[in-house]
């Protein structure tokens, strides 16, 4: 309790109560308002999906329906153009496809707030008047076909008298035929009844010019029940019954779009009274939600003001932070106030200052371990561990791409006398000065390093023992013709020299082979004199 007691001071001076009330102020309208617009989304949800299941899907499928029935009767209204049988079955076959449409539809608005009993009537009306128009356009081209097998009969019976030279009858059979006017043509058949009488009365008024078989003959072909003009006659009743059809078919439209209209008008009423009815109440939920959102605003705006000075301290913390990550002495930021963000801010100063200080530091001293690591402290070139490294990497590069590389080892004759005789000083001074002079005969690519005491290792990527052997010789030349200067004294010194080409290798741990060859080729200048270069012989 005392400690509470003694935190709320500290509490009011340094976070704000004011701070506190207003952001739990700013939850609470923000909870509201949330819960409002969720409950509005919830509530028209469920409105929505009432007049989406009960209105406008019972709009979409009268709508549908009413544009299945029209093309079902513009179907069958093509179906009258079809010139034969084939024409009239892939009409028909378009219309049942439409009739399962249709019947889904209807089976779909079953329980629907519609006329579902006047609708379904109205389908076996329609569906019992394309049986009839199908029935009757079968018969149609049956009787067609009837029709001009007859005549064809007639007119090979004609031409058979034409043959026969029989010119009276093929003109009374010509004259017979010319009543029907057909022009073979199905399609062009006229639509007129024949006068049987007349056509009895010119064949009869043919008997004194023809004999009892030939008038029998042309009654049987021309007269009789099964005759052309028969068949003729049948075939234009029918045309009569087609063209009553397709009257209907026209009464069909119209009572289709009246009642179809009819119950389409009616759903979109209802739709539209329902929709008016949820955009009143739309309207009523989002004046809700406004007014609570307003008030949010309001507390969202005292809110920042009061967080002014907050934002500030943040501000200036996240400058002093941001000073040390660039590795810059942080800037003198004026930090004014005594709150607790205040104290904060300066202890990240001085901490940054600190860290800062402390990591050029360590950068130093690494920077100092990477040199030791890689050169020699003496002569200050690489040292045997970076030249092992670097000569494994050339064994790669060799392995890769038959790159040639040359090694050569190098030492001092006689550098123990020098020691002797001058100090190790001055045998360092040596050192050094063989140092120099070698870096300055060598190429930026060429390794250079002290492997040991007075013995040092040169390596010559992409070099062939020729230009090798010439550099070498330069290097001994240099280095036998000019003394030592130290302390008044001129030390002369030699070097003897093993080289080697890169020999034939499998693998590139096997540096250690090429270092070998230069050591015996070294041991060779060593017994043979000094003071010379050697070239590595594999043949030995």
């Amino acid at each position: 309790m005392q400690q509470a007691i003694l935190f709320m001071p500290r509490l009011r001076d340094s976070l704000s109560l004011k701070i506190i009330s207003l952001t739990l102020l700013l939850a609470l309208m923000t909870l509201i308002s949330a819960g409002i617009g969720v409950h509005s989304l919830n509530e028209f949800k469920d409105d929505y999906q009432e007049v989406k299941d009960r209105h406008l899907n019972a709009l979409m499928k009268v709508s549908e329906l009413r544009r299945q029935s029209q093309e079902i009767i513009n179907a069958s209204m093509e179906m009258f153009l079809a010139t034969d049988l084939t024409e009239l079955q892939s009409g028909i076959l378009d219309i049942s496809d439409k009739k399962l449409r249709i019947d889904k539809i209807i089976e779909q608005l079953q329980g629907d707030s519609i006329n579902f009993k006047a609708l379904d009537d109205l389908k076996k009306q329609l569906y019992s008047h394309l049986q009839d128009l199908v029935s009757a356009l079968e018969y149609k081209f049956q009787l067609e076909d009837k029709f001009f097998a007859s005549y064809r009969s007639a007119e090979a019976l004609k031409l058979s008298q034409l043959n026969k030279s029989n010119m009276q009858l093929f003109v009374v059979m010509d004259k017979a035929i010319s009543h029907f006017n057909p022009i073979i043509n199905k399609n062009n058949v006229a639509y007129r009844a024949t006068d049987l009488k007349a056509l009895s009365s010119f064949i009869n008024s043919l008997k004194g010019e023809l004999g009892a078989e030939q008038l029998a003959k042309i009654h049987d072909v021309f007269i009789d029940k099964t005759s052309l003009a028969s068949t003729y006659q049948d075939y234009v009743t029918h045309n009569d019954k087609i063209r009553k059809l397709s009257k209907k078919n026209e009464y069909f439209t119209s009572l289709f779009v009246s009642t179809l209209g009819s119950e389409v008008l009616a759903v979109q009423n209802r739709l539209l009274n329902v929709l008016n009815k949820l955009e009143h109440e739309t309207y009523l939920r989002k004046s809700r939600l406004y007014f609570v959102l307003f008030i949010s605003l309001i507390a969202t705006f005292l809110f920042v003001l009061i967080q002014l000075n907050f934002i500030k301290r943040i501000l200036l913390i996240r400058n002093i932070i941001d000073s040390g990550h660039n590795e810059k002495t942080t800037a003198n930021f004026p930090i004014k106030g005594r709150d607790e963000l205040s104290h904060m801010a300066k202890a990240i100063k001085n901490y940054i200052e600190r860290l800062l200080k402390k990591e050029q530091e360590i950068i130093t001293v690494n920077k100092q371990l990477t040199y030791l690591a890689s050169h020699d402290v003496l002569t200050g070139i690489f040292n045997r561990h970076y030249f092992d490294q670097f000569l494994k990497q050339e064994n790669e590069r060799y392995l890769r791409y038959k790159e040639k590389y040359c090694v050569a080892m190098i030492d001092l004759d006689h550098f123990k006398k020098v020691n002797d005789n001058y100090g190790h000083d001055a045998g360092d001074a040596v050192l050094i000065d063989f140092s120099q002079r070698v870096l300055a005969h060598i190429r930026k690519t060429d390794v250079f390093a002290r492997y040991g005491g007075e013995e040092f290792v040169l390596l010559m990527p992409n070099t062939v023992e020729k230009h090798a052997l010439m550099l070498l010789e330069r290097i001994r030349e240099k280095i036998a013709s000019e003394a030592c200067t130290f302390n008044q004294h001129q030390i002369s010194f030699s070097i003897s020299v093993g080289l080697t080409e890169v020999q034939k290798i499998d693998r590139a741990e096997e540096q250690d082979k090429q270092l070998t060859f230069a050591d015996l080729a070294l041991y060779d200048a060593k017994n043979s004199g000094r003071n010379k270069v050697c070239v590595f012989n594999a043949k030995k």
